[in-house]
């Protein structure tokens, strides 16, 4: 997890526009840290390992995202960018624990942000590839 300096802090919480990939990161964890704290008190069922009544924040990182991607000029390391700030993001909240998630729900968390990230392309990235496949040729070859 980055640890930002105070500047970047300070305008983050003004702001809340990320500029860095470890600003990302960060939103990302708080966002996590505010939406499971206290999950063991929501009465969460583990059936077929999936944990129920807990729900992914696909909405609050999504917008975290959009915020720096329009923030920015658009290019492909933007969306690299995101996707690498979210998935370390999670790797650190599984890696730390901070609520003592049994290792169930973590594998849970991590599955859910790979399909959070498999959309996020579909939507997002997939259609810029796509132009610059148009502008720049294919790498893949064709049929």
């Amino acid at each position: 997890m980055p640890y930002l300096i105070d500047a970047d802090k300070n305008r983050l919480k003004k702001d809340n526009t990320p500029k860095k990939p470890g600003e990302i990161n960060l939103r990302t964890t708080l966002t996590y840290l505010e939406k499971f704290r206290g999950w063991n008190r929501k009465k969460i069922i583990l059936l077929n390992k999936k944990p129920t009544m807990l729900k992914y924040p696909a909405l609050e990182i999504a917008k975290i995202l959009d915020k720096y991607i329009i923030d920015g000029e658009v290019k492909y390391r933007r969306y690299n960018d995101c996707g690498g700030a979210v998935l370390f993001a999670t790797f650190e909240f599984a890696r730390r624990n901070p609520y003592k998630m049994p290792e169930r729900m973590l594998n849970w968390l991590g599955q859910a942000t790979l399909g959070f990230l498999a959309r996020y392309y579909a939507i997002e990235v997939a259609s810029y590839e796509d132009i610059k496949i148009k502008e720049n040729g294919d790498v893949y070859p064709s049929e």
